[in-house]
This record gives structure tokens, C-alpha cells and sequence, in this order.
């Protein structure tokens, strides 16, 4: 699946969306040779893990997830 891109120099918005979530789409926030940003809107029927081979951060900004890291499993909540 490729990630939209945000332009250059735009302003993103990365709020919680409330309703507008069973309509949003993830998205790569920056992309540089060195990082990459992006916002995944993960639903309760996506249960595919996600793998990563380098580091990684991760914020829930909304709702909660089980996130496993280095054999630990976590259940990751949005702060309010």
C-alpha cells in the first residue's frame, strides 16, 4: 500500500478525528533520506502485525492498541 505524501512546507493536522476515523486513510507525514514520519489510522479488524526493521516510535493519539516491542506486549492508550 503506498502512503500519501505530505507536501513540503504543509501544515498537517494530527489531531484525534473523531468521526471522521472510519473514513481516514494513513499517510507518510515526512520523508527525508534519514526518517520517516508517518499516521496510521489502524481499525479493530486490522489484526496484520507490522514489522519494522530499524527503529521505530510510536504515539497512539487516539483510542487504544496492543504494540509488542522486544517480547513485551503493551496495550497503548491515547492520553486525553
Amino acid at each position: 500500500m503506498a502512503l500519501t505524501h505530505a507536501a513540503s512546507g504543509e501544515l498537517l493536522d494530527i489531531r484525534p478525528l473523531g468521526p471522521a476515523l472510519p473514513a481516514a486513510k494513513s499517510r507518510t507525514l515526512v520523508q527525508s533520506p534519514s526518517l520517516e514520519s508517518s499516521g496510521w489510522c489502524c481499525r479493530r479488524q486490522d489484526g496484520r502485525p507490522h514489522r519494522v526493521p530499524g527503529a521505530i516510535t510510536v504515539q497512539c493519539l487516539e483510542g487504544a492498541i496492543e504494540f509488542e516491542a522486544h517480547g513485551r506486549l503493551d496495550v497503548m492508550r491515547a492520553v486525553t
